[in-house]
């Protein structure tokens, strides 16, 4: 199984998902899979993503928001879909890069944190 599961919410990100994706790349250490959630099929980010495949040779889960749109929506729907011990979500536009939002963080680690779904 693998340790770590990235979601990406995106939104039109045709313009940064590969610089999004090569610093994952490049400051992501260990075992991980990325899933990218999209609101709609004509997100400017999937497109993106087959460039991102050959160039960067990063292969991404691409997963439809199940539950309608927006960002909040996307997230629920990459938690429910992860399959990995720990899962990190980081946005697509670098407002919070891996060197900040996985500060800290190795995917080896043997801390617990628990996602409980509000009521």
């Amino acid at each position: 199984m693998i340790k770590s599961n990235i979601v990406i919410p995106v939104y039109n990100e045709g313009e940064n998902i590969i610089s999004t994706l090569r610093s994952i790349k490049n400051e992501v250490k260990g075992e991980y899979k990325i899933i990218i959630v999209y609101d709609f099929d004509e997100d400017t980010t999937l497109p993106a993503l087959d460039e991102a495949n050959t160039s960067l040779g990063i292969e991404v889960t691409r997963l439809r928001n199940k539950y309608g749109c927006g960002v909040l929506n996307a997230i629920r729907t990459g938690l429910e879909f992860a399959d990995s011990e720990y899962v990190i979500v980081t946005m697509a536009d670098l407002s919070d890069p891996p060197s900040v939002s996985m500060r800290g963080t190795r995917i080896d680690s043997s801390v617990k944190v628990r996602y409980r779904p509000c009521q």
